[in-house]
Parts: C-alpha cells; sequence; structure tokens
C-alpha cells in the first residue's frame, strides 16, 4: 500500500508536493481503512478532487512514471514515456518518490530523478525496517544523461 507520494518538477508540479495517504491511528478498524504491519493507518480508497488543471491527472500520470521506472524501464527505453515527463520551460530534474508497505513491518522508498526527457539521473531504494528505525539504503546510483 503506499503511505506518501512526493513530486517536484513533475509537468504543472512545480514545487515539491507530498501526499500523505495514511490516516489518524483511531481510523484503524473502521471501514475503508487498513492498520499495515508498520503501525499506519492507510485509506485503502483516495479521491483527487479540485478544479480543472489544478494537477489531479499528473498524480497519477507521476504514478505511472514510477511504475515505468521500476518495472519496465530495464526492459525498454524511454520512448513514449518523455510524454509523461517533459512540460514546456521546464528543464529541473523531475523528481518522484513513494513510500510503500508490503505487508510487514518494513516500509520501502523508492525515490528516481529524471530529466524532462525521461532519462536517469538518480535512483534509489531505501528500506525502514520498523517504524522507529532508520531509513537504510538497499542500492542507490547517479548516472550521467546521455
Amino acid at each position: 500500500m503506499i503511505h506518501r507520494l512526493t513530486i517536484e518538477n513533475f509537468r504543472s508540479i512545480n514545487e515539491k508536493v507530498e501526499l500523505d495517504f495514511t490516516a489518524k491511528p483511531e481510523k484503524a478498524g473502521h471501514p475503508g481503512y487498513t492498520a499495515t504491519a508498520t503501525g499506519e493507518v492507510v485509506s485503502r480508497v483516495n479521491m483527487f478532487v479540485g478544479p480543472n488543471a489544478s494537477g489531479k491527472t499528473n498524480v497519477l500520470k507521476a504514478l505511472k512514471v514510477l511504475y515505468w521506472a521500476i518495472v519496465l524501464s530495464a526492459k525498454t527505453n524511454a520512448d513514449g514515456f518523455e510524454f509523461l515527463c517533459s512540460f514546456v520551460g521546464n528543464t529541473n530534474p523531475i523528481r518522484i518518490a513513494a513510500e510503500c508497505s508490503d505487508g510487514t513491518e518494513e516500509l520501502f522508498r523508492y525515490e528516481v530523478a529524471l530529466t524532462p526527457e525521461a532519462q536517469f539521473l538518480e535512483e534509489k531504494l531505501s528500506l525502514r525496517p520498523t517504524k522507529r528505525a532508520q531509513w537504510k539504503n538497499i542500492f542507490a546510483r547517479k548516472l550521467s544523461p546521455a
């Protein structure tokens, strides 16, 4: 389950934005909420509400970029994905990160930095084994754009 999503310099989202999908602990046991093994309570269903052109679709596109980076980037090139990333006038690195749990007490954080043309600049996977532990890097790499 996704606990938090951070997006920066992605399409219309220029400032760093953190979406927190966790809820207050007293929501545990209520319909629509799940208490995770990390001790956090996460909503099972989330909605994005806002006026047209406020960035709702770009949040979903950021999740698609994360999916591509995690699952498909080793198998495919960025052709077809740069349209997700680029936005006229933005030359700053795109940064997207997600914190997710896997049903254990462990919390994973995957972070990626891309050029607007969807070329990798940085990639990092971290693990927090328990709620009170510090984040530990599983792997991290920095790349030079081609």
